[in-house]
């Protein structure tokens, strides 16, 4: 059997894409969720197609796990359960289709969904006309995580407020539609031996005196940087 491709592509028209991370992602959610509501422009038009690339995602998604479930039981390795892990603000509400569709179509797989930036409080949150549908969408997969404590009950807070789930802040869980969801803090660092070995063996480019530093910092231009 030839293997599945490892690399899917989802084509997004181009006027759907800028609404989708150009308006939505970047105009919206950055600001909001590093706190800057006041930066943060809400628009139905940007959020329509936010939901529709979403759906794009889950759709080729979800054909690629149809492939890999088929595989494994050409294989008889029925115990064998795919994992699904969705990244970042980009994708808040792509687990909906795809916690729709694996039910429906009793698809073995387990979802989990982690946020590279903050969470914001309730208060912040709640300012987003559609917080339910991320929520919502965030809480179809099996584990959801966040890089500290405090973004994990950010979002557990909101759950309990916005959706009336019932919540565990100390186990760090929340029950939805007889599912109970796992919440994480998993902090991600560097590979800090290997960026000190390489800042000692590289090879100097400047001669500069004993009495002299040079600095380097790449970072891109941004209002949350400070």
């Amino acid at each position: 059997m030839r293997p599945p491709k490892q690399v899917i592509a989802v084509h997004v028209e181009e006027k759907a894409f800028d609404n989708y991370y150009n308006g939505c992602c970047n105009g919206t959610f950055w600001p909001l969720f590093h706190s800057m509501p006041d930066r943060a422009v809400f628009k139905s038009e940007t959020w329509e197609a936010y939901c529709d690339v979403n759906r794009q995602f889950a759709l080729s998604t979800l054909q690629a796990l149809r492939t890999v479930v088929k595989q494994l039981d050409a294989e008889v390795k029925m115990d064998t359960i795919p994992v699904v892990w969705i990244h970042d603000y980009q994708l808040f509400v792509a687990a909906t289709t795809i916690r729709q569709v694996i039910e429906e179509e009793k698809l073995r797989a387990k979802l989990s969904f982690f946020l590279h930036i903050p969470f914001p409080s309730w208060d912040i949150m709640r300012l987003f006309p559609w917080d339910d549908e991320i929520l919502q969408g965030m809480l179809a997969c099996d584990m959801v995580g966040f890089h500290i404590e405090d973004y994990c009950l950010n979002f557990i807070d909101c759950c309990s407020r916005r959706l009336g789930c019932r919540v565990d802040r100390n186990k760090m869980l929340v029950e939805i539609a007889g599912r109970t969801v796992h919440v994480k803090a998993l902090p991600i660092g560097i590979p800090y031996d290997r960026f000190v070995e390489l800042a000692e063996t590289t090879p100097k480019f400047l001669k500069i005196s004993d009495s002299e530093k040079i600095i380097l910092g790449v970072d891109r231009l941004d209002y949350t940087k400070g």
